[in-house]
């Protein structure tokens, strides 16, 4: 990321930097306020302050409250933290804790939870949003009882789910099978990574190391490498997941 030129507005359109994608103000900014709030004039949290241009008088760099609020889930994970699963995903930028997904087979599903629900409590605590669905779930345990109070079309619901172990990927032996990573390239700008299925596949193959610069077929930048598969030791001996 390019830290050197006068504004985030002149460098929108160069290739390789990213402040376009950040908030540029000019209040006063010094060494540890990283992480701290920016706040508007109304009162409200903007961003997280990131970091600021040491060459420059007064150009800093918050990171948009709608990016942290959008990757928050994620960054907190209270429930691989924890090790326990619902199968329940809610909107994070949506004014209420509405039910984006809910996966089939889980406890979630066995509840009568649906898309479009809207959470109003879990175990009597009030959720005003996506956000207070994730902190509401941090130290939840398997064998826990979640009471929820939503609506459904305007209508009051309840439903009751039971966490399970959270669920991990099965292991597979490595007898009898060769050495080497599939892998998939894909050529894309992207500022959140898309479900493979929507990327337009370049190439792909079989590695045997980790090795980006060589597997991108040249690009530097704006490009997307998946792999499957699973590490045997940590010399970068690589075992596929079929034979």
């Amino acid at each position: 990321m390019m830290m050197n030129a006068p504004n985030a507005l002149v460098m929108t359109h160069f290739r390789g930097d990213v402040r376009d994608r950040f908030i540029q103000f000019d209040a006063a900014s010094n060494p540890g306020n990283s992480g701290g709030p920016l706040i508007n004039a109304e009162g409200r949290q903007v961003g997280i302050v990131s970091n600021k241009a040491n060459n420059e008088d007064n150009i800093n760099f918050a990171i948009p409250i709608d990016r942290v609020r959008q990757q928050f889930a994620e960054l907190v994970e209270p429930e691989a933290a924890f090790g326990f699963w619902l199968g329940l995903t809610v909107d994070p930028l949506a004014d209420r804790a509405i039910v984006t997904e809910v996966t089939d087979h889980s406890p979630a599903a066995a509840a009568g939870l649906k898309a479009g629900d809207v959470l109003l409590t879990l175990n009597g605590k009030p959720l005003r949003s996506g956000i207070d669905w994730v902190l509401a779930c941090i130290g939840g345990k398997p064998g826990q009882n979640f009471h929820l109070a939503c609506k459904r079309a305007g209508a009051p619901h309840e439903a009751k789910m039971t966490a399970v172990e959270f669920p991990l990927a099965p292991t597979v032996a490595a007898e009898g099978r060769k050495p080497g990573l599939r892998y998939c390239l894909y050529h894309e700008k992207l500022s959140r990574l898309k479900n493979r299925s929507v990327l337009k596949q370049v190439s792909s193959g079989v590695t045997t190391r980790l090795q980006p610069d060589k597997l991108s077929g040249g690009k530097q930048d704006y490009y997307v490498l998946s792999f499957e598969g699973f590490s045997e030791s940590a010399q970068d001996r690589l075992v596929p997941p079929h034979p």
